[in-house]
């Protein structure tokens, strides 16, 4: 019920419809009023931010659009235009008799003018390019002291920075680039790897393709040869301690597996230019070299292992072992570069690759149109041709395997172990060539006096004291020498670490006593070691002379 009127209508109750005299102009209730009002605050404020962002988001694609123009000058031109230049750092200036607010030239400008015509979104911006290890500009280049920055300085003055020099720019341009890195070959090696087929290509391809044998050892090999190629791409200075060998005939294709990874890899980065890079392990410095290979290759290829001393082979071994590498770059400063390139090794001439008497973990020797071994040595087709056809067809999905394989075999840890398994594998296998001399280097002279050499020392058969009941010729180092020099054409004489080699492959062992150094072969008798001399062959030229020592039967 309404209350009554009397006394004025301080008492008055609203119900909602207006009271007589009173005109009701508000669409909502007097409670609501200021709620609705609210409301309608806020969807007008709602509207305009939408409308900013609208403006801004058509401003940024006008502004990438702007990007796309080549001419440096004609960019800056049209982002000035749209109002793309944002430069934090501004002073009045007078301007005809009016003061208005124009860019500093400060670093912070420089770099708000370089987001502004670069953008701010990899790989599109120039960065730093840790494949290369240096700055990339926006031509894709390397920058350094001597590019030219003449269209940079005028396209700074047409967003209105004036009073530049061109070493402004090329410092603050510099220090941009390397505000933002990023690894260009894994980036585009990565964007190209298919997905697998589900075909195992891993440990069968490599020996299949060069014509090589089927055993454990190369299986082993070239799953490792494959998961470092990989891994040296995607995760640059992962362990890689062991390279590839390949042996066979002039010819055979054996050069152009490396060329042919780093046209596929590298070529679209560096272009036709793609190809492997010569390593010589024999000079006293490996900047040179590291400057060559570094951001255009990723193969490097040693050439013969000839003529190297102990301590060349020091030196390779640990070489070969590191994973990152101190390199003084033309008009830079030192930088450390992690490693992104692996070693493989082609070579006609198996000699000199096991010239290591300590074991030899960091070649392994693949023959290229492999055949079954004569007189104990191994030995390659004159007619096998590589077919690169093959590799066309599977490298790529060969990169895709070693993906899958790093996802389901333990990442880093299943490599590293794998790593450590071929490499005692490559020990063994290695250490098994050596004593058979097989790889060693062959002393011309050696050669031809070595079976003479043998058969004019004093023979004594003995038995080893170990309970074996192992017989086998003793010969005296000393006389052994003798008779070798005695057949020299020339004074030097044999090397002791060739003339060791060679009493290896005959089961020789070395030992002492009161008389001397010796060695002893196992043999059953001396007149069966003395045949196996003069058993023929190319391995051991018949001398005609048989000469039978006094059987002694003596232990040691």
């Amino acid at each position: 019920m309404a209350a009554s009127n009397v006394g004025g209508n301080e008492n008055i109750e609203h119900t909602g419809a207006p009271v007589d005299g009173e005109v009701d102009t508000s669409p909502w209730g007097e409670e609501d009023e200021y709620a609705g009002m609210l409301e309608h605050g806020r969807r007008e404020e709602q509207k305009a931010v939408l409308r900013l962002a609208d403006n801004k988001l058509r401003g940024e694609e006008a502004a990438a659009l702007a990007r796309l123009e080549p001419d440096l000058v004609k960019r800056a031109k049209a982002l000035k235009r749209l109002g793309a230049f944002d430069f934090p750092e501004e002073k009045p200036v007078n301007n005809g008799g009016m003061v208005v607010m124009r860019a500093s030239k400060t670093d912070l400008n420089f770099w708000a003018f370089y987001d502004a015509m670069f953008g701010t979104e990899l790989p599109s911006r120039p960065h730093f390019d840790t494949f290369r290890g240096a700055p990339v500009d926006h031509t894709g280049n390397e920058f350094d002291a001597r590019s030219p920055i003449m269209e940079m300085v005028k396209a700074v003055k047409a967003a209105e920075i004036h009073e530049v020099s061109a070493e402004d720019i090329r410092r603050t341009y510099r220090e941009w680039m390397l505000n933002d890195r990023m690894n260009d070959l894994a980036h585009n090696f990565s964007a190209r790897i298919p997905q697998w087929d589900g075909k195992s290509r891993l440990d069968t391809f490599l020996f299949q393709y060069i014509g090589a044998f089927d055993n454990d050892t190369n299986r082993a090999f070239g799953k490792y040869f494959w998961l470092s190629l990989y891994n040296r791409i995607t995760d640059p200075g992962c362990f890689a301690p062991m390279a590839l060998a390949l042996f066979g005939r002039q010819g055979s294709g054996k050069s152009n597996i490396g060329r042919m990874i780093c046209k596929e890899v590298v070529g679209p980065i560096v272009g036709p230019k793609a190809e492997t890079v010569p390593m010589n392990l024999g000079v006293k410095t490996m900047n040179p070299f590291l400057r060559a290979i570094t951001g255009k290759s990723i193969i490097a290829n040693v050439g013969e292992m000839t003529g190297f001393g102990r301590a060349d082979i020091n030196f390779i071994k640990d070489f070969m072992t590191r994973a990152n590498d101190l390199m003084d770059q033309k008009y830079e400063k030192h930088i450390g570069q992690p490693r992104q390139w692996i070693v493989m090794m082609d070579s006609n001439k198996y000699e000199g690759l096991q010239r290591d008497d300590t074991g030899n973990r960091r070649f392994y020797p693949m023959f290229v149109g492999q055949l079954p071994d004569k007189d104990g040595q191994p030995q390659w087709s004159k007619d096998f041709t590589i077919k690169e056809e093959m590799f066309n067809e599977s490298f790529w999905q060969i990169m895709a395997e070693c993906r899958e394989w790093m996802k389901t075999e333990g990442g880093g840890d299943g490599y590293k172990n794998m790593v450590e398994d071929v490499s005692e594998l490559v020990l063994k296998f290695n250490d098994d060539e050596r004593a058979m001399d097989r790889g060693t280097v062959h002393d011309p002279e050696l050669e031809d006096a070595f079976v003479p050499g043998l058969l004019k020392c004093r023979m004594r058969y003995v038995k080893k004291r170990d309970g074996s009941g192992r017989g086998g010729v003793r010969i005296d180092i000393v006389d052994l020498n003798k008779a070798i020099m005695s057949l020299y054409t020339t004074s030097k004489g044999p090397q002791k670490n060739h003339l060791d080699t060679k009493l290896t492959a005959l089961g020789g062992e070395f030992a002492k006593d009161g008389k001397g150094t010796f060695v002893w072969i196992p043999c059953d008798n001396i007149d069966a070691f003395v045949a196996k001399l003069n058993s023929g062959g190319e391995e051991y030229e018949d001398t005609g002379e048989v000469r039978h020592a006094v059987d002694e039967n003596r232990g040691f």
